[in-house]
């Protein structure tokens, strides 16, 4: 087993790009209705100002990082423990939605309008296969075990 550290400028590169795509998700996700004067609901709101939080704190902790300081890690760990927890709350949100629009015309209008784009059923397969490939990996590692 290898037991050598990570090199500081990997971990830094890495907290780059996690960064840079936060950041581009939300201008990705919300420029065109900023820019546009489009009410914007609350949950939306919460979403855009947590999303652009975690890229920012991963710069933030790019710096760190490259500078060699014992916080850098601290600070990359909790920005991509906010990163799932903004995750989970529009799951949560997606899960209410979809409890309140559950009568059959409602419903049908509500899943038409949540898939609108190739992208977005492109992350919710991305997403299905990233926790597919968690469960055979987990489900490889217990196998070996016994």
């Amino acid at each position: 087993m290898n037991n050598k550290a990570t090199p500081t400028w990997l971990l830094s590169l890495m907290s780059i790009v996690l960064g840079g795509a936060a950041i581009w998700y939300t201008w990705f996700r919300y420029s065109e209705r900023v820019q546009n004067g489009i009410e914007i609901p609350w949950y939306n709101w919460t979403t855009l100002i947590l999303m652009g939080g975690v890229g920012i704190s991963f710069l933030i902790a790019a710096i760190v990082l490259f500078f060699n300081k014992s916080g850098g890690w601290a600070m990359f760990k909790g920005s991509f423990i906010m990163a799932q927890f903004t995750l989970f709350a529009n799951l949560l949100l997606l899960i209410v939605k979809v409890i309140l629009n559950f009568d059959t015309e409602k419903a049908t209008l509500f899943f038409e309008r949540l898939y609108e784009s190739p992208l977005d059923k492109a992350i919710l397969t991305i997403v299905i296969i990233f926790i597919s490939l968690n469960l055979v990996d987990k489900f490889i590692r217990k196998q070996k075990q016994s």
